[in-house]
């Protein structure tokens, strides 16, 4: 699975954890990524690995035209908060897979233009934004 010129650039990468004010709320990462669309190609991104994590983004117009922004989240909470005697289980979302794709870079892109898929390898890092700590 080898990467293709794809219709689009990606402009920015950035990603931002959270934490949940209150015990067992839990934490995350947001990410977003900023695309400069090359034409008016028919496509869709269908996902965005992240390390061992499969996302499955929301793909946004912005403002300006010919960019779009592509947001996804990651989740950990913990499964058993009702219980304080016990130790947490955690949930993640989404969940590491078992045998994710080798590529090299910080994310992995599979989209598709006219019904094809295609493959785009982001190598740059993706930059963190100071994390929130909501109260």
């Amino acid at each position: 699975m080898g990467s293709q010129k794809a219709p689009f650039k990606i402009e920015d990468a950035s990603s931002r954890k959270w934490y949940a004010g209150v015990a067992g709320g839990g934490m995350g990462i947001n990410y977003q990524f900023v695309l400069k669309v090359k034409g008016a190609p028919d496509f869709r991104v269908d996902t965005v690995w992240i390390g061992k994590r499969p996302f499955r983004p929301q793909l946004m117009p912005m403002e300006e035209e010919g960019y779009y922004k592509l947001a996804m989240s990651y989740n950990k909470r913990p499964e058993n908060i009702q219980d304080p005697q016990s130790e947490w289980r955690w949930h993640e979302t989404p969940a590491e897979a078992a045998n994710p794709p080798e590529f090299e870079g910080s994310a992995m892109l599979i989209y598709r233009v006219d019904g094809i898929r295609k493959v785009a390898v982001y190598k740059k890092e993706i930059q963190e934004a100071e994390p929130l700590n909501y109260p």
